[in-house]
């Protein structure tokens, strides 16, 4: 039996089957767009369905219906490693990606809790709760970002007429991440080297302008 992940359009579907090429088939007929097979993991039906059900309450937050899920940037890092290192090492990945994400304000939220203990600021201390209940409801609210974030970027400068900086394409996207913040100054710089953006400033205050037309391919 096959855990599958199959992407089409904007969407992956996590799915078993016994024979994934007649199920490939099914899934393509009356389907506008092209079914891509990410990845499958052979194991017995029983363990198939354990995942199946592990995977989509994973990512229950972005289901959209039954066993189709919104193609975000984390879904599609998370298919990849799992294909590159085995289910086995998916909640290692997880944990990592979270105190990355998350890294900056649960040391902001230790700060304030080690501060207001001190003084004895009881109501911020209760208040604190609030704060870590919204901390608490993101940890599964992954941003959906596009697929192609490369292509996003480009088309969103095409469409733009004035300069800009790179805290503007953040704004844009919802870029919050370090992962996210840096995959944005790679794109950046290869738009540069390509001769379509021109940049100007220090490294840190960067602006940035169109230097040709962008031609959609």
């Amino acid at each position: 039996m096959d855990v599958y992940f199959i992407k089409t359009g904007d969407t992956i579907k996590v799915g078993i089957a016994s024979n994934i090429n007649r199920r490939m088939v099914e899934l393509q007929v009356g389907n506008p767009h092209k079914i891509e097979l990410l990845h499958t993991i052979s194991t017995s039906e029983e363990n198939a369905r354990k995942i199946e059900s592990q995977i989509h309450t994973l990512f229950h937050k972005t289901n959209l219906n039954g066993e189709w899920f919104q193609a975000n940037q984390f879904m599609i890092d998370f298919i990849r490693n799992v294909k590159e290192n085995g289910w086995e090492a998916y909640s290692e990945w997880i944990d990592t990606q979270y105190q990355t994400v998350y890294a900056d304000s649960l040391a902001a939220l230790k700060a304030k809790i080690e501060r207001d203990t001190i003084i004895g600021n009881m109501v911020s201390l209760e208040m604190l709760k609030e704060d870590l209940g919204k901390l608490v409801n993101t940890i599964y609210a992954i941003p959906s970002l596009p697929t192609n974030m490369a292509e996003a970027v480009k088309k969103w400068i095409e469409k733009r007429k004035d300069p800009f900086a790179i805290k503007d394409v953040y704004s844009e996207f919802g870029i919050t991440t370090r992962n996210g913040k840096k995959n944005i100054s790679i794109i950046l710089k290869r738009l540069v080297v390509k001769g379509i953006l021109e940049q100007s400033g220090n490294p840190h205050m960067s602006i940035y302008r169109k230097r040709v037309t962008l031609q959609r391919k």
